[in-house]
């Protein structure tokens, strides 16, 4: 159940619950696991807050929910539309290039292969310094939204999807290759190495893993 409170003290509150039905001011509102349809009388009737409100609370909004506000005679209104449009867009081109970046991955797994490792590295183009790898396997149910090169990252999304993998990956290893090895070895070499140091520090041994292409 979720209450949305209502900024007029006379507009009474906002009640959603799933699979039942909610009550926009005495209208009643079909809702479903997919979410709230509200009518265009319903919004007609409610202010720019109390909609923002609402809409938060419905996850995702049916079609005909946006349609509405698209309706709409005022234009935060009709903003606000726009904006959830922009968002499903977003949402449909992420989920698209999870998919597609897990390809290989899932053709894995179809073959039977449950613990697939991915392992990269970073700090193999400074001058000095250490190469440093890192090994996760995460579960084959798991898509982390916004998961890519740390390059292509800001430094807060990098934090952020730092916690999220800490807190779903089955299994982390991580390990590195001194300056002087990378001297010995030549840097290439160096960092196959600390890759295999931190496959080493996986928990769970991987059925097999996946390495970036440039390594």
């Amino acid at each position: 159940q979720v209450l949305v409170k209502s900024t007029s003290p006379n507009q009474p509150k906002v009640i959603v619950q799933h699979s039942l039905c909610c009550f926009f001011y005495k209208k009643t509102v079909d809702i479903s696991h997919k979410g709230c349809t509200m009518q265009d009388s319903t919004f007609q009737k409610m202010t720019v807050s109390d909609i923002k409100d609402a809409i938060e609370n419905i996850s995702p909004p049916q079609e005909k929910t946006i349609q509405a506000l698209e309706k709409d005679s005022r234009t935060s209104v009709q903003q606000l539309a726009k904006r959830i449009r922009r968002q499903q867009k977003a949402l449909a081109q992420e989920e698209a290039r999870l998919e597609k970046m897990s390809a290989l991955e899932n053709k894995l797994r179809s073959r039977g292969f449950t613990h697939i490792a991915g392992v990269d590295e970073a700090g193999r183009g400074p001058l000095a310094g250490p190469v440093v790898a890192a090994a996760t396997i995460l579960p084959p149910d798991i898509q982390i939204e916004g998961l890519n090169d740390s390059k292509k990252l800001s430094e807060k999304k990098r934090e952020v999807l730092f916690g999220q993998i800490q807190t779903q990956a089955l299994a982390i290893g991580v390990g590195q290759a001194t300056p002087q090895e990378i001297d010995q070895l030549n840097i290439r070499n160096a960092t196959h190495l600390a890759m295999r140091r931190a496959l080493d520090q996986l928990s769970i041994a991987p059925d097999r893993v996946l390495i970036d292409g440039n390594a």
